[in-house]
């Protein structure tokens, strides 16, 4: 045998013995510290309750999680769903929500399929309509400015409420 091959046949057993002590390696790490028993992951379907459409998410300070889908609004505590149900006297424009977003003082913005947005801030649900000047064409996203206005991004353009009028 040859110097050359020798030494060729030393390296590549040289790699396998790291490759070897890096794949140990490797398990061992995965053994302690992928495995934290603090860790929960669970996955809800409409076996469960979870509605099938989900378009927007959005958290708001209380911990719970919105779902805007094309059955209406959703809560999710972190156990159950709950369909959200506007007051009779003041039903949402429509049951296709596609936008959420919440505002620095907790209130959740929700925006419809056919435009239009309602704001539910502490209990209190407050429908602007396109005849206010809301935005009309699907409402696709919601953001809130240093100055406290809300910007609606929407197929039609976008609009700002600065808290009493539409622009």
């Amino acid at each position: 045998m040859s110097a050359s091959t020798a030494i060729n046949l030393w390296i590549l057993r040289w790699r396998r013995a790291v490759l070897a002590l890096l794949c140990l390696y490797a398990g061992v790490v995965a053994a302690t510290s992928w495995q934290l028993p603090q860790y929960n992951h669970r996955a809800w379907s409409m076996l469960e309750g979870a509605p099938a459409d989900v378009w927007a998410l959005a958290q708001t300070p209380d911990g719970y999680l919105w779902l805007g889908t094309g059955t209406g609004l959703y809560r999710f505590d972190g156990m159950q769903f709950e369909h959200f149900e506007p007051p009779r006297e003041r039903p949402f424009a429509s049951n296709n929500i596609t936008a959420l977003g919440v505002a620095p003082d907790g209130a959740l913005w929700i925006g419809f399929l056919l435009g239009g947005v309602s704001v539910l801030r502490d209990g209190d649900l407050r429908h602007h309509s396109v005849e206010d000047g809301a935005p009309g064409g699907m409402v696709l996203a919601f953001e809130h400015d240093a100055d406290g206005a809300t910007w609606v991004a929407s197929r039609d353009g976008f609009r700002r409420y600065d808290g009493h009028r539409w622009e």
